[in-house]
């Protein structure tokens, strides 16, 4: 299976905006205090600024964006409430809008390495990591030591699956701050995708050496246990997960993996059953419970736990593909192929539904359209369908 649910795989966090009241300061008195300022100097732009981070430290996001609005169109060249409105925007979800509002910070301030990184981190989430990539390295260009920066160039370039780059970047981030544990948690992902499991699970040992109370890190270092074999370690690293956080879900779904791997399906289902408890929205979880029944040959509880999967993700075009594999195993061939014909809508490459489906019309007798699918899979690389067509002397090419 390749399901497991990875903590920490990205840091692409916003610098949070600067409190301009103090700590202790209740929030109330201080939009009360700014509200007077306002009110003795209309044109006072700083006190609309801070009345919009009170807004903002307070969760009323839109509010915050209108004094900052008011801010800037008193004071123009004012970078620090572009700035801040980019974060609200991004807050918001809109991305277009925080980038606009970042880049009218650097055009004032061109040294303003915490407006390029929020960049970075706007373009990474709406996927233009050549983007993010190049906002980090400005960032870095103006202050060598942000460490964030590194690491989230780190996160980038791992999201691009170039895991050498990754790791010398989250190496660059260590080299100046060894305490910043999410750069070994980052090397630890990359060494994992590169499949060097002995080293990944040395970076999570750094990591928890740094922060022993990362319930994340602990789940991670079980994805690699288990990726290397060693099941037992896996499990007493997911335990710890969980013993730090009992509501840990992904780690209960992880556990349950692990007694897959070792044909332990009954306790496979113990634990995909805690983690739906604690997330019932977890699609994944179900799909992998009913893959759990489907191994030990319920084939009606496997479909009910697959369609709870669909409900709740009706994109999930594997969860339709074993669906008409549960279906075939109960002879019912017309509704397998209807599955994979809906796997394959949502996923037209996917080769294992062409060759299941290939299965489902040879079972029903109809060799013709059985033989289409087997093409239509050998073409898309299926290997077992490239060698059933060459064993029958069948061209699909």
């Amino acid at each position: 299976m390749k399901f497991f649910k990875i903590g920490i795989v990205m840091m692409l966090l916003c610098i949070m905006i600067s409190v301009a009241y103090g700590e202790t300061d209740n929030i109330d008195k201080a939009t009360q205090r700014f509200e007077k300022a306002i009110n003795i100097n209309a044109k006072d732009y700083e006190a609309y600024y801070n009345m919009g981070v009170t807004y903002d430290e307070s969760g009323s996001i839109e509010k915050a964006i209108k004094e900052y609005e008011k801010a800037v169109s008193i004071n123009p060249k004012y970078s620090e409430a572009y700035y801040n409105m980019g974060i609200a925007y991004d807050k918001m979800g809109n991305m277009e809008k925080a980038i606009e509002q970042y880049q009218k910070a650097v055009s004032i301030n061109s040294k303003y390495s915490e407006a390029y990184y929020n960049m970075g981190v706007s373009y990474g989430k709406t996927g233009n990591f050549d983007k993010a990539i190049e906002c980090y390295a400005k960032g870095i260009s103006i202050n060598s030591k942000f460490v964030e920066a590194f690491n989230n160039l780190g996160v980038i370039y791992y999201l691009k699956g170039d895991y050498d780059k990754a790791i010398e970047q989250y190496e660059k981030a260590i080299s100046v701050n060894p305490k910043y544990f999410q750069t070994y948690a980052g090397i630890g992902l990359a060494y994992v995708a590169k499949g060097l499991y002995d080293k990944a699970i040395k970076q999570y040992e750094k990591a928890i050496e740094v922060n022993p109370k990362s319930s994340e890190i602990y789940n991670n270092m079980g994805i690699a246990y288990g990726k290397a074999g060693n099941f037992d370690k896996a499990i007493e690293q997911y335990n710890k997960a969980i013993s730090i956080n009992p509501k840990y879900s992904d780690a209960y779904s992880n556990m349950g993996d692990v007694y897959i791997a070792q044909k332990l399906n009954d306790k496979a289902v113990q634990q995909y059953k805690k983690a739906i408890n604690i997330n019932p929205k977890d699609s994944i979880t179900y799909f992998k419970m009913g893959l759990a029944y489907h191994y030990k040959g319920d084939y009606n509880k496997a479909i009910k736990l697959y369609i709870e999967a669909i409900k709740i993700n009706p994109n999930f075009s594997e969860v339709y593909n074993n669906m008409g594999t549960a279906y075939i195993n109960k002879k019912e061939y017309g509704k397998a192929i209807e599955q994979y014909e809906k796997a394959i809508n949502i996923s037209p490459k996917y080769s294992d539904a062409y060759a299941n489906m290939g299965v489902a019309y040879g079972e029903k007798g109809d060799q013709v359209k059985a033989i289409d699918c087997y093409k239509q899979a050998a073409n898309l690389g299926h290997e077992k369908a490239q060698q059933y067509l060459k064993e029958n002397g069948i061209s699909w090419k």
